[in-house]
């Protein structure tokens, strides 16, 4: 893996000495992005749910919540404070949640894996904004677009649910969470949770330049091959791609590839998530592997719909 990586990385230099211009175009637009639409819709929510990691707000959540999500899904309180930010917030909170509860051990990694696999997605803003209204016009009715995209993540916490039941014989969520002691947790101030969401956002920042490049030496290396262009788009990079594939003639097949790459995420995101797991021990390729699956649910789903 770390070869592939250093041949790409070689690969994509190579390209941008010999398309400057495609270069720069495309480090352009990621800064646009980033800079008009992630920061303001991103940044306000990275530093709330920071400073609700603080030790009150989590206790006066699990008060609440924990005996919901004990039924529902065989989770901590802390889990289904990271599945409300995974679904409400959007790529990559809910990562962020999970990876820092691990890091603090205020969940187990075996349940912080079982979470990232379907609570960290886009948001019901960039869903019903962008997606359903800018990129689909609202051709499509919203409770089924809705249940493409988050019916997959929840066959996936189902399907996850009953093979760590089946395999390790869990039967509470007592099983999954190792206990801490919660006087051990220090509370954290604003400006803690201010310099940790910048530092995130300029993380996500570098992610969606580099993808932003790399979709335009997709778009040189591929000028006429619009169908197979637009698919490597949305498979890179969710925003710009999903704006290639709504171009597309065939509107039924257009529509399906466009909820399947909404499922997936697109390697942006993946590697958005990677940054913010990477030191908590939680397995990007398990990841991967199920919103690989997330996004086939939907795609088919889609077809499913459209064609019968």
């Amino acid at each position: 893996m770390r070869y592939f990586l250093e041949a790409g990385c070689a690969l994509l230099l190579i390209l941008m000495i010999r398309f400057p211009q495609e270069a720069l175009s495309g480090a352009e637009d990621g800064l646009v992005l980033w800079f008009q639409t992630m920061l303001p819709s991103l940044f306000p929510f990275m530093i709330l749910t920071g400073v609700l990691m603080g030790r009150h707000a989590a206790l006066l959540l699990n008060r609440y919540v924990t005996p919901l999500s004990k039924k529902l899904f065989c989770i901590s309180g802390e889990g289904c404070y990271c599945i409300l930010t995974g679904f409400l917030c959007g790529y990559p909170l809910g990562a962020k949640m999970i990876a820092t509860l691990v890091q603090n051990r205020r969940l187990s990694h075996l349940e912080g894996q079982y979470l990232l696999r379907f609570s960290n997605n886009a948001s019901p803003g960039f869903l019903l904004v962008y997606v359903a209204q800018t990129i689909l016009g609202n051709r499509i009715p919203l409770r089924f677009f809705l249940t493409c995209i988050y019916g997959p993540a929840l066959l996936t916490a189902l399907l996850g649910q009953w093979k760590l039941r089946r395999k390790m014989g869990y039967k509470s969520s007592a099983d999954f969470s190792h206990p801490t002691n919660d006087t051990d947790i220090p509370d954290r101030t604003v400006g803690d949770a201010i310099i940790d969401s910048f530092e995130a956002m300029i993380r996500l920042c570098g992610y969606l330049v580099l993808f932003s490049v790399i979709i335009k030496m997709v778009t040189v290396l591929l000028p006429t091959v619009t169908t197979l262009r637009a698919v490597l788009a949305g498979f890179l990079e969710i925003t710009t791609g999903l704006a290639a594939l709504s171009k597309l003639p065939e509107a039924e097949m257009t529509t399906a590839l466009i909820l399947g790459a909404t499922a997936f995420g697109g390697l942006s995101c993946i590697a958005q998530t990677a940054g913010m797991c990477r030191d908590s021990g939680l397995s990007i390729a398990d990841y991967t592997i199920w919103k690989l699956i997330q996004g086939a649910l939907a795609f088919m789903a889609a077809l499913l719909f459209l064609y019968l």
